[in-house]
């Protein structure tokens, strides 16, 4: 039934997406993976998963959520006729899958571009920023192969934002990528975890000659904000620490008395404070 409904809204968005400016349609093998994870380090029992999606062609792969997918998109054809379109007030939002990861990373040779927010939901925009990012995956490939649903597999490892990943690709299918940020193996990346058991990628499916709209990073509107890959993550760790005060600050939010501040500063620290486990750490 999941598969059904994503069919049946990208073809809407074939339909209607050539009208987009900066947009245009490449053909992509399409690889969907469950991502299983862990926020706060010290709870092993709250876990969450999610969808995620890889179009991958040779010229660009595109890494997201599914429900980020066809929600962007919906968004981005609204927006052609009403500039403040947006599809979570539409009765369509009811087939778009919920999430909670909303990043876009595009990636062209060895070069990443990632759009991504940390204010999502609040009242005047979603706050999306870009950085860039260049980096190249110094991969230890072992002789230990195993299978994965009936997929031959060989193992590598990784250390890529302060974490060591366990990696298992398939030799024989000849696809250099794999999910979130990483490529450049061999083979298609199949499952992958980090070896502290708090973040695992594991292959759903497979479809190929799938069209999507997509658009360049260089096309993107100027108000998107263009940032540094540390800032933002130095940004988004004092958001978490100080959302009501930054929220209130700019009218996001209005706080009703000053002890329903305090209880509310007081909740941003604890919250901060258990998610402490992003899948890349840094200081």
């Amino acid at each position: 039934m999941i598969y059904k409904t994503f069919n049946i809204i990208f073809f809407m968005l074939f339909c209607q997406s050539a009208i987009c400016q900066n947009y245009h349609s490449q053909n992509f093998t399409r690889i969907t993976y469950t991502m299983n994870y862990q926020l706060d380090s010290s709870n092993h029992e709250d876990r969450r998963t999610e969808l995620m999606e890889l179009l991958y062609n040779d010229s660009v792969s595109i890494f997201q959520s599914i429900g980020k997918g066809i929600k962007d998109s919906l968004n981005h054809i609204g927006r052609r006729e009403k500039a403040n379109y947006d599809v979570r007030y539409e009765s369509i939002y009811s087939k778009v899958p919920r999430t909670r990861v909303h990043y876009e990373i595009q990636r062209k040779d060895d070069v990443f571009s990632v759009l991504d927010t940390y204010k999502y939901g609040g009242l005047r925009s979603d706050g999306y920023q870009l950085y860039q990012e260049k980096h190249q995956f110094d991969w230890e490939i072992s002789e230990k192969t195993d299978s994965i649903n009936n997929i031959l597999v060989q193992q590598a490892f990784v250390e890529y934002g302060g974490r060591r990943w366990e990696a298992w690709f398939a030799p024989n299918i000849p696809i250099s990528a794999g999910p979130y940020k990483f490529y450049g193996l061999p083979g298609l990346i199949v499952s992958i975890k980090d070896l502290r058991n708090t973040w695992e990628f594991k292959l759903n499916a497979i479809q190929v000659n799938i069209k999507r709209f997509i658009i360049d990073p260089a096309d993107l509107p100027s108000t998107i904000v263009r940032t540094e890959k540390l800032k933002f993550f130095k940004d988004w760790k004092n958001y978490l620490e100080n959302r009501t005060i930054i929220d209130e600050s700019t009218g996001d939010i209005i706080v009703p008395s000053t002890e329903a501040r305090k209880n509310s500063i007081e909740q941003d620290k604890i919250y901060a404070k258990k998610n402490n486990n992003w899948i890349e750490l840094y200081p």
